[in-house]
């Protein structure tokens, strides 16, 4: 009995534990990432000094000078998207962690980047207009889609998270393999869609931001 009293004990203090973690991770993310905007804008090709930072953001642009343009319009908006992406992609992890229940549920594991690629190959292939009207649409229907064909594969063995691993790789490397037969046959046509697979983080304003934040 008392054995069982001192083991409800210890996981009753162990859960307050947790959540006491739990409420100090946003705040801890936060700090972590304004850190991180803090030491890019210091380094790299366009440093610019503190003092200069409020007045070079509230002058207009045409009385700036070119390192100062350049760091306004190019180096502080790439910074601001990597910081946004990488939001986007850890919360994206996240949810699908949390609904599957399963540890190994990521954008990756599940096919996503690869069938989001398929789609927007697809799209500029046989539906350019609707490509550059809807493309961030196309791209969540070719994820979407890919996500659910690999929990469909895996639901066989239950969905484990070895069997979602598994099928994401096979769903992956399927949608690639397609991507790249494409891209032998129409290159010329589908030469945009490079830095979508590679990355890129060439933009010279705060139109990518903007898009990210309100699509």
């Amino acid at each position: 009995m008392m054995s069982m009293t001192l083991g409800g004990r210890w996981r009753r203090q162990l859960q307050q534990r947790l959540i006491g973690r739990e409420s100090l991770a946003l705040p801890l993310a936060l700090g972590l990432c304004g850190v991180a905007l803090v030491v890019a804008l210091l380094v790299g090709h366009h440093q610019l000094p503190w003092a200069r930072w409020s007045a070079v953001l509230s002058q207009p642009v045409t009385s700036l000078s070119l390192p100062e343009l350049a760091w306004r319009m190019v180096w502080l908006p790439r910074v601001v998207v990597c910081l946004l992406a990488g939001a986007a992609l850890g919360a994206a992890g996240a949810l699908l962690q949390q609904t599957l229940r399963n540890p190994l549920a990521a954008p990756e594991t599940l096919g996503m980047p690869s069938g989001a690629l398929l789609a927007l190959a697809v799209s500029a292939l046989w539906g350019p207009d609707w490509l550059d009207r809807h493309d961030t649409l196309v791209a969540f229907a070719g994820a979407a889609g890919s996500a659910l064909l690999v929990l469909a594969v895996a639901s066989r063995q239950q969905a484990s998270p070895l069997a979602v691993l598994l099928a994401g790789m096979v769903i992956s490397l399927l949608a690639s393999a397609l991507l790249t037969l494409l891209m032998l046959g129409h290159d010329l046509a589908l030469i945009r869609l490079m830095p979508l697979g590679a990355g890129s983080l060439a933009q010279d304003g705060w139109q990518a931001v903007q898009q990210m934040v309100w699509p």
